[in-house]
């Protein structure tokens, strides 16, 4: 299936993304990785990845057929992405101080599904979101949560734990709504929210990725 191309503002936000002094700061490890996976980092070719492997800002991640991957941020939060996903490290920082980690933390799922835990983050600079070409889903707080981007450009958000702010800053239709532990909204292609509902486990019975993850969690990853 082919892969959708990076939209024009998602690719020039990673243009002008400023380079750190020096060396590129270390923001991701890759803790798991089942199948294969590939990071961009311009203007040098794909570079295959490994368990172990480190991530910098800019970074862009894709998986192949039947591939997840999982990255562990520097503050110990999570983030893994199913087959054929591309997510791109559009900005991060991650602070460290005596008994907790600042972090500002902003990706873009260009396509496919993630699967987010966000950990607590102490001090004013706490960001942890997840964007698409339509919306951008905040945590606040600690939270556990899915984004998946749909071929059609719709979004669905569920959320596990916590709770999670979803907005479109389009000039004329911006809109927000807080999606609470065991509530989910799709977003249509057009950027039109539907209504937060509820959601249980039975509904994503036959749901592997769903599975995967919710096993994961619960063996402490």
């Amino acid at each position: 299936m082919p892969r959708r191309p990076l939209p024009w503002a998602i690719a020039g936000a990673l243009a002008c993304i400023a380079p750190v002094a020096g060396a590129q700061q270390r923001l991701a490890v890759v803790s798991f990785l089942e199948g294969s996976a590939q990071v961009r980092r311009d203007p040098g070719i794909p570079q295959d990845l490994r368990q172990g492997s480190a991530l910098e800002q800019g970074d862009v991640v894709e998986t192949g057929d039947d591939s997840r991957l999982e990255l562990k941020l520097l503050d110990a939060s999570l983030l893994r992405i199913g087959e054929r996903a591309r997510l791109a490290l559009t900005e991060a920082r991650f602070e460290r101080g005596a008994v907790s980690v600042r972090r500002h933390l902003s990706v873009t799922l260009v396509s496919g599904r993630l699967w987010a835990k966000a950990v607590r983050a102490e001090g004013g600079d706490r960001t942890f979101q997840v964007g698409t070409e339509n919306v951008v889903a905040s945590a606040r707080g600690a939270a556990t949560f899915r984004v998946d981007n749909h071929h059609d450009r719709s979004v669905l958000l569920r959320v596990y734990s916590g709770a999670v702010a979803l907005r479109r800053d389009a000039a004329r239709d911006a809109w927000e709504k807080v999606v609470e532990k065991q509530m989910q909204i799709l977003v249509s292609a057009d950027g039109t929210p539907g209504v937060p509902a509820p959601f249980t486990e039975a509904d994503e019975q036959a749901d592997g990725w769903a599975a995967w993850n919710r096993k994961l969690d619960g063996q402490g990853k």
